[in-house]
């Protein structure tokens, strides 16, 4: 599930935030590492309490524009894979060029630091779960 800001969607968002299923043999590090493995910049993996894993990354798009993403991964109860959050946010090249790094730098900690402290919802794949 993704969910935008009122007005906007899939093809024209400024901020998102979506929590996701994978249904699948794979723990929070693999996605870590393979999120890491599709983006330019591979950002900067840690982990969490319980076993769960986060990464903050940018993805260069081809309209130029970054985007700023902020993952956190849990394991299911119950059955195999995973569960995530991910809060994105595109920010246009007048904007990375006016906060720069330092800017980019403040913005990753406190959006990790509201990734860290978010509950992730429970989900079950069993019946009646």
């Amino acid at each position: 599930m993704e969910y935008f800001q009122p007005g906007e969607g899939p093809q024209n968002w400024t901020r998102m935030t979506a929590l996701r299923l994978l249904a699948r043999p794979t723990t929070p590090d693999a996605q870590v590492q393979a999120m890491a493995r599709s983006s330019r910049y591979p950002g900067a993996a840690y982990s969490l309490p319980d076993g769960q894993a986060g990464l903050d990354t940018l993805i260069t798009k081809p309209t130029g524009q970054m985007e700023f993403d902020i993952f956190r991964y849990a394991a299911l109860k119950d059955t195999p894979g995973v569960k995530s959050l991910q809060y994105s946010e595109n920010l246009s090249v007048a904007q990375w060029k006016s906060i720069g790094v330092p800017g980019l730098k403040a913005k990753t900690a406190q959006h990790r630091k509201l990734m860290v402290a978010a509950p992730l919802p429970a989900i079950s794949l069993r019946a009646g779960g």
